[in-house]
Parts: C-alpha cells; sequence; structure tokens
C-alpha cells in the first residue's frame, strides 16, 4: 500500500491502516474509473494514479466543467503532477463533496494513505448518481440525495453553526457582565468591610476609655469621609481594597455568603477582651492584631511558658504563618481539639475569621485543665470568669 516501510509506533500505524485497505473495493474503484473515462487504469492500482492525470479526467467526465485548472496531459515532474492532483480535488469541492471526504496530494503522489484516496473516490461514485446528466455506471450504495438538498443541508448547518457561535458569544458577553458585577460587588463589600472594621475598632478604643468622646467623633468623621472619597473615585478604590482573589459563583459563592453572615463581631471582641486580659496587651482590631501570631504566641506562653520557643517579631508573611502554625501546634498540646484548630490562611489572609474565634473559645476551655494558669477564662457567652476573685496571669 505505501511505497515506505516505517519502523515504530510509524510503523504500527501503518499496519492498521494497511489493515484496513480493502484490495476489492480498489479493483471496484479502478473498474468504475475505466468504465467512465474509457481508459485503462496501469497495473490495475490507485497507485498509477499518481500523476493526476486520470482523476482529472474522471471530475469533467462527472460533472463537465468541474476541472478548471490547466490539466497538464504527459507531466515532466512531480511539480506537474501534484499540480494535476490539486486540480482534481479542487474540483471534487465543486462537485459537491464535503472536506472530510478529500485526501492530501502526499496521500496519493507518496502513497502515504491510500485509503483516503479508494475512500474519496467511492464518494465521488456516490455523488455522480446525483449529478445531471450523468448516465455512467454506479459505484457503492445507491444515493437519492439532490443537489439542491445537499447545499440546503449545508446551509442549516452553516446557519446553525452562526446561531451557536452567536449563543456562545451572548453567553460569554453575559458572564463578563456577571464577573464585573460580582467583582463590584465583592469590592463594594471589601471596602464597607474595612470601614466597619475602623469604626468598630474605634469604638473598642472609647469603651475601654483610651479615647475621649470628642477624639470619637472627630476620627469617625474623617473615617466616613475617607470611606466615602474612596468608594465614589475608581481608582483609589482599587488601591485600597487590592486583590479580591477570584469572583465565586454558585455554590462556592453561596457558601463564602453563609460564612461571612455567621460571623459574630460580638464574639471577636469577646476574644480580644480575653486576650487582653491574660497577656496585657491592648487590642484595637481582632484580624489585624491578630494576623503576625505574636499576640497568639504570648497568650499561649501566657498559659503555658514555654509553649512557643521563639516567636518571630519581623513583619514578613513567612514568619508569621510560622507564628500561626506554632500558635496552633501549642494549643494541641494544650489540650484543644483537633475540630476547632482552623487554617493559618483562615487568619493570615481572613478567609474565615469565625473559626479564629471558636478556636479561641476552645483554647480558652482547654486552659481550665492547665496546671499554674488561673485565669480569667472565657464563658461559653463570652463573660470573663477568674478562678480566685482577683487573680490575673502576668507573662
Amino acid at each position: 500500500m505505501s511505497a515506505h516501510s516505517k519502523r515504530g509506533l510509524d510503523g504500527e500505524i501503518q499496519s492498521k491502516i494497511a489493515s484496513k485497505f480493502d484490495a476489492k473495493q480498489e479493483q471496484e474503484a479502478v473498474q468504475w474509473i475505466e468504465q467512465v473515462t474509457g481508459e485503462r487504469v496501469s497495473g490495475g492500482a490507485l497507485a498509477s494514479l499518481k500523476n493526476g492525470v486520470l482523476l482529472c479526467k474522471l471530475a469533467q467526465t462527472v460533472a463537465p466543467g468541474s476541472v478548471r485548472q490547466k490539466v497538464v496531459a504527459s507531466p515532466r515532474h512531480a511539480l506537474e503532477e501534484r499540480a494535476n492532483i490539486l486540480a482534481y480535488l479542487d474540483a471534487c469541492k465543486r462537485i459537491g463533496l464535503p472536506p472530510q471526504e478529500l485526501f492530501s496530494v502526499r496521500d496519493l503522489h507518496s502513497e502515504e494513505y491510500l485509503l483516503g484516496v479508494l475512500e474519496n473516490i467511492f464518494s465521488l461514485g456516490r455523488q455522480a448518481q446525483v449529478i445531471p446528466g450523468f448516465t455512467g455506471p454506479k459505484l457503492g450504495i445507491t444515493y437519492s440525495v439532490s443537489l439542491e438538498e445537499q447545499q440546503a443541508r449545508v446551509e442549516r448547518k452553516r446557519k446553525a453553526a452562526m446561531e451557536a457561535q452567536e449563543a456562545a458569544k451572548v453567553e460569554a458577553d453575559r458572564q463578563m457582565r456577571r464577573r464585573k458585577e460580582l467583582e463590584g460587588e465583592k469590592k463594594a463589600n471589601r471596602i464597607q468591610k474595612m470601614q466597619m472594621d475602623e469604626l468598630r475598632s474605634l469604638n473598642r478604643q472609647y469603651s475601654k476609655g483610651r479615647i475621649t468622646s470628642t477624639e470619637l467623633k472627630r476620627q469617625v468623621s474623617q473615617t466616613n469621609d475617607r470611606f466615602q472619597e474612596i468608594a465614589s473615585d475608581e481608582h483609589k478604590l482599587e488601591e485600597a481594597v487590592g486583590d479580591v482573589g477570584p469572583v465565586q459563583y454558585g455554590m462556592d459563592r453561596e457558601t463564602n455568603l453563609r460564612v461571612e453572615r455567621k460571623h459574630d463581631t460580638v464574639a471577636e471582641e469577646q476574644c480580644l477582651d480575653w486576650i487582653e486580659k491574660v497577656t496585657g496587651r491592648e487590642l484595637h482590631h481582632f484580624a489585624s492584631d491578630l494576623k503576625d501570631g505574636v499576640v497568639l504566641c504570648e497568650l499561649a506562653n501566657c498559659i503555658r511558658p514555654g509553649s512557643v520557643k521563639k516567636i518571630n517579631r519581623k513583619r514578613v508573611a513567612l514568619m508569621e504563618k510560622d507564628n500561626i502554625e506554632m500558635y496552633l501546634r501549642a494549643c494541641a498540646a494544650l489540650g484543644v481539639q483537633r475540630a476547632t484548630l482552623f487554617s493559618v490562611n483562615d487568619l493570615h489572609d481572613a478567609r474565615n475569621l469565625s473559626s479564629v474565634v471558636a478556636n479561641i473559645f476552645a483554647l480558652s476551655r482547654a486552659s481550665e485543665h492547665v496546671h499554674g494558669f488561673s485565669g480569667p477564662y472565657l464563658t461559653p457567652s463570652g463573660d470573663l470568669r477568674y478562678a480566685e476573685p482577683g487573680c490575673c496571669v502576668v507573662c
């Protein structure tokens, strides 16, 4: 079937193709070509058609005028032979053969895929049955779909493809609009949360007597004005919120919204009160004050000295995350149940602060059983309770 024998994987593929080649069908095709053109096929094999001359005559006989390029009747070299094959393939397109029923020039001229050539001849024989004026012999199965119907089918497929393409474009535009809408919503929620966090921090400082009512009013007014300006300026909004992360859809978005709705800022304040009492630290904001893990490591050391051997004080993300890891290991050593531990990014990236709050409550419960630690403790309702009145551990 091929003039060239290949080895390895190419050889296996070539063998499989050769096994599908039907010599009986080849003879049927050769006989049909001879009957239609009135000429003998040299050697009775398709490979002898490689100069393209007889193929062009075949197409011209089936559909006069289908071969429009000049055919070299006696080609002197490979380029002229290839040009003849191309002329035949162009004629097949005009006759109505779809692209998948054509072959490449190399398939025939280099005998690389004669099975494709054989299938093409049978396709031409099928198409010849519905070409007006052709009364020659039939090849292959009986075919009765008119050229008009074939063209109508092609047109329907083309329209369907265009409609599908247009629908895909509309859907892509809709998804893009939805994405921008969700990004805008996410930015608005982020800036609103940032504003509420600052206001809550100011209120905490006022409730602890750290700032006066006059200072509170002044800073609240400045904060509201600043965030109003940010919200009205797209460039400033981008700078303020930074990267809001990938947009979430469907179930992921619903889950994230449920987590946000579940978050209890009152419980955050109760945790900060407890940590302040135990460590002596002055804290203003839950996420930002605990993010670097330093305060949490100090908390663990106050409950049981030496729980965290070395605390990283540098403001480097990797060191901050390492602090949180060491705190979580200390929690496990103090008897905090594994189910109440959180992931590093839950705190460092503020992904799930509710789990951090739950962990701190769990740590307080576990600290009641730590020898040498006399409180205070957090009750389930968030109040502070001392084992002995007036007793406070100093780290």
